[in-house]
Parts: C-alpha cells; structure tokens; sequence
C-alpha cells in the first residue's frame, strides 16, 4: 500500500448510518457508526469483554483504489455482545492506495527491533518490493510501530532498513507452529538499499515472469532483460 496524508471532510466520512471497518490486532471486523460526538464515535461490534479501555483501531473506510483509515482510541470496549464499542476521536486520518510496485514471494530470514529495542525477533521474509515487506514471526509488533530490518539478499548482505507495520495478520509460519504475519512499509530507504533491493527484485522478475516484463517493455527484445529499467 502506498500511505499520505491528505484533508478529508470528516463530518461526511463519520456520520451516523454509515458502515465501514474497525481494524483490531490486525483483524477486520465490520460494523456499523450508531452515534457521533464531538469527542467520541459509538460503533456496533458483536464481541464481548473485548477490545480493552486505550487500545488503539482503525476505522476504514474501503474505496476502489485503497482505503480510508482514521485513527480512534477505545474508552469502553464491549461488557455483552452487541454493545458497541464507545471510540475517542483524533481527527488524524491516512489515505491507503493499493500498491503500484512489484511484488516477488520469497523465504529469506531477516531480524527485527522494535523502535531500536536491543532484543532482536526472528522473522521470515515472505514477500519483498520496493515499498516494503510481508514477515512472517512469532513476535508481537504493534500496529504503526517503528521497525529496524537487518537481511541479506543475494546480491547484498548485511542490509540495514527501517519499516513501519501497517498491518497483522494470523498467518501460517514456513516451519512449524501459528505465526503473526505483518505488512511492514519502508521509511528512510536509502539509494544503496533502494538499489540493492530493486536488482534483486528485477532478477526475480526476469526469471518468474518474462512475458510481463515483454508487454511492459516491448522493446526489450534487443536489451535482453541485463538491467532494470530507470
């Protein structure tokens, strides 16, 4: 997903009637907006001694190309099914575009931190492109946190990154066991990272999938695929 902040008019997206998404713990659940205050937003929702008082969701609100996310905090969570969750409002709202880069799956081990933590988790890397990353790990990464990402690709060793988790998931992990799957969006790529990853990329492209990269680039018939575009 590509990620910015733009200006919405928040009075027409939060009002009364309207259905969208409340994102837990990286999960969906739909709901439905009961009630609007100056201070607060009251949403259906159909669990029970669940979420607890601070925890911080995301309301979404889906479109063709991306989703709408505004950011609450829970000031009661549901005592019965059916009681709705009562949510503080922050007016702090990110439009989300589904991403525009190419996307190769892979198996690679990498190792995260957490805002600069000295523990290091494992991780396994299952997808990678030049925005960002899918991980696979039994760690706990709280959505929006700030990440260090050390990897080495094939072609580079010893890469350094920093990333953002944008989203979490209950995956399957590629030995044994349940493991949390988290989208993570880089930040501050630098040229020789941006470049490392962008020849890796392009050399999984080229060997997967030829006849994309034919109709993108017609007139590499002559170029031969050497090296990537730009």
């Amino acid at each position: 997903m590509s990620r910015f902040t733009e200006s919405f008019d928040t009075q027409a997206l939060i009002r009364k009637g309207r259905r969208c998404y409340v994102r837990l713990m990286g999960r969906l659940h739909q709901v439905e907006i009961l009630g609007v205050e100056d201070k607060t937003i009251w949403v259906s929702f159909h669990g029970e001694h669940y979420p607890v008082e601070g925890l911080g969701v995301d309301l979404e609100f889906h479109r063709e190309l991306g989703y709408i996310a505004y950011h609450t905090r829970v000031v009661r969570g549901a005592e019965h099914s059916g009681d709705g969750l009562l949510l503080e409002r922050s007016e702090s709202i990110e439009e989300c575009r589904h991403r525009q880069s190419w996307r190769v799956p892979t198996d690679i081990p990498v190792t995260v931190c957490i805002d600069a933590s000295p523990r290091a988790y494992a991780a396994h890397m299952a997808n990678l492109s030049t925005g960002g990353m899918a991980i696979l790990s039994s760690a706990k990464l709280p959505l929006h946190a700030s990440i260090a990402i050390q990897l080495d690709l094939p072609n580079q060793a010893g890469l350094e990154l920093q990333g953002r988790v944008v989203y979490g998931k209950e995956g399957t992990a590629l030995t044994t066991g349940p493991r949390q799957q988290y989208g993570i969006k880089f930040e501050n790529l630098s040229k020789e990272s941006s470049r490392a990853i962008t020849y890796y990329l392009w050399g999984r492209i080229r060997e997967s999938k030829p006849e994309a990269l034919k109709e993108l680039y017609p007139r590499s018939k002559v170029r031969r695929f050497s090296d990537p575009p730009g």
